[in-house]
């Protein structure tokens, strides 16, 4: 059988329909991404470049699609032509395009060697050409709307999830464009070397040829595989990594906020103080002594020394009561500073910090005054076991996501980072962390065992 021998539109029905096929991966993996204005209009015409760059490709394939060379040379520029379109599309870097291009070829390429494996598995034993034109199309496409169900939902849909929160690394790009051109080069390969060994031997396969055509096409479809299993593996473990970064970073800048809040408390610590002495100079007798009291409770209120036996708690809770006190938040603890010892000055500034921080702004949103109240506990409540308390009002509703709340602001990405740095830091200490949230009141239980040296 001549390849040349073919009519042209059969050549380019073979392209739309690998077109189709690899859009249909592509666009499940950019569902997420950032469309660029305009993206109707952008997505017609980018299609109608892409069935212009198809047409002379059929007439190309024609004269030279029966050499691996040629045949691999028109699926990397129909490949090329849909990343251009998806550049024109979507709002997105170079390298992640690129990568979910090579994404969407590998799980379009798995797709077409299973079915071809078995397919050609099925006429071995069975008979040579199992089924017409139609009916090998209908049941294709069956098998291709199965397991791109089963690839997204298992595969690309999770390595979204962890792409979407990684800095594309240049090698990541590198080795998938690397196992693209190796993966067409030899599927091009296998599919001419196997239909001129066939066309030899017809009507009949040996089972020689049989043994050596399943296993190109098994070794094929564990290169695809294998490309989105590895870039899946790489991306969670780039999301893990870039997480932990970022906690470090928080915890590192809470130290650092805790030093410029104690030399802030200490100053005004000491203007208060000598404020009330000056008042009491100058004004003496001069107001009534309510006024001069009520003058004197005010300043008071920024006098106040939280002396709890660690100096780093001293200081987060003087900053958060002064907060508490400006939005009109009742703010009682009882605090035994010492039973944090065990911790660095950056875990217990960082812990304390968000969880005083989230209690004080679901806090401040409660309508009701009576119920603007925030209550601390911090004891050591046996020996070795300290537990750590604190108890809020809140409005509204509370969802979790592997026992922690989920963050409330609109922009879920760069929020939430105050609960998990709390989970990293109480599992840093072997602590037991519990969060709940009912009928009104949202309460962190966290207690530590075994820290009698």
């Amino acid at each position: 059988m001549n390849l040349a021998d073919i009519a042209i539109h059969i050549y380019l029905e073979i392209l739309l329909e690998w077109l189709f096929e690899y859009s249909v991966f592509a666009f499940l993996l950019f569902l997420p991404a950032k469309r660029r204005d305009h993206f109707p209009l952008r997505l017609i015409l980018g299609v109608l470049g892409v069935a212009a760059v198809a047409f002379p490709l059929a007439i190309f394939y024609n004269f030279y699609g029966n050499t691996v060379l040629g045949r691999s040379f028109v699926y990397l520029i129909l490949f090329a032509s849909v990343i251009a379109v998806q550049f024109l599309c979507f709002d997105s870097n170079r390298r992640r395009i690129f990568l979910y291009g090579n994404l969407a070829f590998a799980a379009q390429n798995a797709t077409y060697i299973l079915f071809t494996a078995v397919y050609s598995t099925l006429c071995f034993f069975t008979q040579p050409y199992l089924l017409n034109v139609w009916q090998y199309k209908l049941a294709y496409y069956v098998h291709y709307a199965v397991w791109a169900f089963l690839i997204y939902f298992f595969l690309l849909r999770r390595a979204n999830k962890y792409l979407v929160k990684m800095a594309i690394p240049k090698s990541a790009v590198f080795m998938s464009g690397m196992v693209f051109l190796v993966s067409i080069f030899l599927t091009s390969l296998h599919d001419i070397s196997m239909q001129q060994a066939l066309d030899e031997i017809y009507p009949r396969v040996s089972t020689p040829l049989f043994l050596l055509q399943v296993g190109g096409y098994t070794a094929l479809f564990l290169l695809d595989i294998t490309v989105g299993v590895v870039l899946f593996v790489g991306a969670r473990f780039a999301a893990a990594a870039k997480t932990v970064t970022d906690l470090n970073h928080i915890i590192e800048q809470s130290a650092k906020q805790y030093e410029i809040s104690q030399q802030t408390i200490d100053s005004i610590n000491i203007k208060c103080h000598d404020m009330k002495h000056r008042i009491n100079a100058l004004v003496g007798d001069a107001l009534p002594e309510d006024t001069i009291k009520s003058i004197s409770d005010e300043i008071a209120i920024y006098d106040s020394i939280i002396e709890t036996g660690n100096k780093v708690v001293d200081v987060v809770l003087s900053e958060k009561t002064l907060l508490c006190e400006s939005r009109g938040i009742d703010f009682t603890r009882v605090v035994d500073g010492k039973a944090v010892g065990f911790m660095s000055s950056g875990d217990i500034a960082c812990l304390l910090g968000n969880i005083l921080d989230n209690a004080i702004e679901a806090a401040g949103e409660v309508k009701k005054k009576n119920r603007r109240y925030i209550n601390l506990s911090l004891q050591e409540v046996g020996k070795g076991i300290v537990s750590l308390t604190c108890m809020n009002y809140y409005e509204g509703e509370r969802s979790f996501d592997k026992g922690l709340p989920l963050t409330t602001k609109n922009d879920k990405t760069y929020h939430g980072f105050g609960m998990r740095s709390i989970k990293e830091i109480v599992h840093r200490y072997s602590g037991n962390l519990n969060i709940k949230a009912e009928q009104g009141v949202f309460e962190v239980n966290i207690v530590f065992f075994n820290l009698v040296a």
